[in-house]
């Protein structure tokens, strides 16, 4: 499910149609993409005016989509994941996105030109990056269930900025002094915040 910006709309998988527009406000459904394309999808973002929007696919390809009404039009078509990609993140400035596989990779994209412009191979959970406000930051998942720990992802330098943190990556606080971790046992599971300031 991906709430689609600056419009009273949910964007969903459907198992009959393949996908689903619902303008939750009127209760009215669109089918915006056909239903041997979508069927592909796994995961979807928006840019923040909701023009735009990014899909990760079961056929190892990402997609960029010009949403117009009702409509998605296919605009672009990257390939640079070896496996399934599982999931994608928008930046805060609408400039780049990311995107996780199951080929143990997380790749940094540029919309515009449309290249991958970082790639960082190593044995990541391909669980959704999430983003710094800024873009500079991300999170990453490592481990295996029940030890999944974090590690914390600089674009700007290509480097990481921590040890690996016990718990999995919920993304970051208000104010981003803080990421959320869920820390999880055999028998339990909970929440944790992590102070930035420890990085190093």
């Amino acid at each position: 499910v991906t709430f689609v910006p600056e419009r009273s709309t949910l964007f969903l998988g459907d198992i009959t149609n393949g996908s689903l527009l619902w303008d939750f406000e009127s209760g009215d459904t669109t089918i915006p993409i056909d239903k041997t394309m979508a069927c592909n999808i796994v995961q979807a973002v928006a840019n923040s005016n909701g023009a735009l929007m990014v899909t990760a696919g079961m056929d190892h390809a990402v997609r960029l989509w010009e949403v117009s009404g009702d409509s998605f039009q296919e605009k672009a078509r990257l390939l640079g994941h070896t496996s399934e990609v599982y999931a994608v993140a928008m930046a805060s400035d609408d400039m780049q996105f990311a995107t996780g596989g199951f080929d143990n990779k997380v790749l940094l994209w540029d919309i515009e030109p449309k290249q991958t412009v970082t790639k960082v191979s190593s044995h990541f959970q391909p669980c959704k990056p999430s983003f710094s406000k800024d873009g500079q930051l991300a999170l990453l998942a490592t481990g295996d269930f029940p030890d999944f720990r974090t590690r914390l992802y600089d674009f700007q330098t290509a480097s990481f900025l921590n040890n690996e943190i016990s718990g999995y990556p919920n993304g970051f606080a208000e104010g981003e002094k803080e990421i959320i971790l869920a820390t999880v046992t055999a028998t339990s599971l909970g929440l944790a915040k992590w102070n930035l300031t420890k990085k190093g």
